[in-house]
């Protein structure tokens, strides 16, 4: 889902959810990444996207590419909730403010 300060549009939770409703457990930033490097250094490694969501998995990221993995748990700790990276493997034609970071091509 998406990281508003009310509400959730993740199609998988329950109408009416909202992302910071149990302060025990906040919500988490997901950071949309796509970089053709990205994906080339991911398929020589024989990894692929998700089957079901069309995107690397956020381990996948995390264990291949350290220094974003470091950004992730600084801003983790700064923030004081989970921030991760979705690897797209192309553009996907969405709204270009849902990217943050848009790699070498």
């Amino acid at each position: 889902g998406t990281a508003t300060t009310f509400y959730s549009e993740n199609p998988g939770k329950p109408l009416g959810h909202h992302w910071d409703a149990d302060p025990a457990n906040p919500g988490d930033y997901d950071l949309n990444i796509t970089s053709e490097r990205m994906v080339g250094t991911l398929t020589e490694l024989g990894l692929e996207p998700h089957p079901t969501y069309g995107v690397f998995r956020t381990r996948h990221i995390n264990g291949t590419f350290p220094a974003l993995d470091e950004f992730r748990e600084r801003w983790t700790r700064i923030l004081g909730r989970d921030v991760n990276f979705v690897g797209y493997p192309e553009p996907t034609g969405r709204d270009v403010t849902e990217y943050i970071l848009v790699g070498e091509r």
